[in-house]
This record gives C-alpha cells, structure tokens and sequence, in this order.
C-alpha cells in the first residue's frame, strides 16, 4: 500500500490520470515540476490525500489557476 508518493524535480508535464487506484496515498510531492494542467478528475480517488505540495509549479496557465 502506498501512502507516501514524491514526484518532485521530475519536469512532469501532467499527471492527469496518473493516481487512478492510489486510493490510501496521504502525501503527494509534486513540487518543482512543469505541470500545466491540473483538472477536477486529476485527484479524484485520493480521498485519504491530506498533503498535496504544489510549490514552484507554475501559476501563469489557466488550466492550473481554474483548479486553485
């Protein structure tokens, strides 16, 4: 089981999708990444998730303000 997940300083792009099935992650690190999209599905089965490190990932787009 998988509670802990750091993806940081790894220039993704998008993660959409990519947490399907992580149901018991409580911390996710996406710190110092590129992400340019991030939607209302993109973190819809972690409902344990207490901790989401967003810094340093960039807050011009859009698509990234509309989920803030």
């Amino acid at each position: 089981m998988l509670l802990h997940l750091d993806l940081s300083e790894n220039r993704l792009t998008t993660v959409d999708g990519a947490f399907a099935g992580l149901r018991q992650l409580s911390r996710l690190d996406l710190r110092n990444n590129r992400l340019t999209e991030i939607t209302q599905f993109t973190f819809r089965d972690q409902l344990n998730l207490r901790y989401l490190l967003l810094s340093d990932v960039p807050r011009d787009s859009d698509q990234v303000n509309q989920y803030r």
